[in-house]
């Protein structure tokens, strides 16, 4: 199909935050310090796995969490991380294990 000057453009195509992350969701749990914000989500690499991984809310680094969060995933710690992989909660998610809870 040819373009010709003034047609408009395709919609761009919305790609990932983290590369080979699907299906991403927020959560807020617990309450009082027991309060975290959730991520859930899948990676290809893993068929059928959910994963979480949580931080405190309003820390003074909480704009860097999914900065890091993205970092981590795409230079292999979930790879590493299952190499043994730890057990599944109850509602069956996994919960990273790298997380840094001392933040504030």
């Amino acid at each position: 199909m040819n373009k010709a000057p003034g047609d408009l453009l395709p919609p761009p195509r919305p790609y990932p935050y983290i590369d080979q992350v699907t299906d991403a969701e927020v959560i807020i749990t617990g309450a009082g310090p027991q309060r975290w914000v959730a991520i859930l989500l899948y990676h290809q690499d893993f068929p059928g796995v959910r994963f979480g991984h949580h931080f405190p809310p309003d820390t003074d680094a909480a704009a860097l969490d999914k900065i890091w969060l993205k970092e981590e995933i795409e230079t292999g710690a979930l790879d590493r991380m299952m190499q043994t992989p730890p057990a599944a909660d109850e509602t069956g998610i996994i919960w990273t294990t790298w997380e840094d809870t001392d933040q504030d």
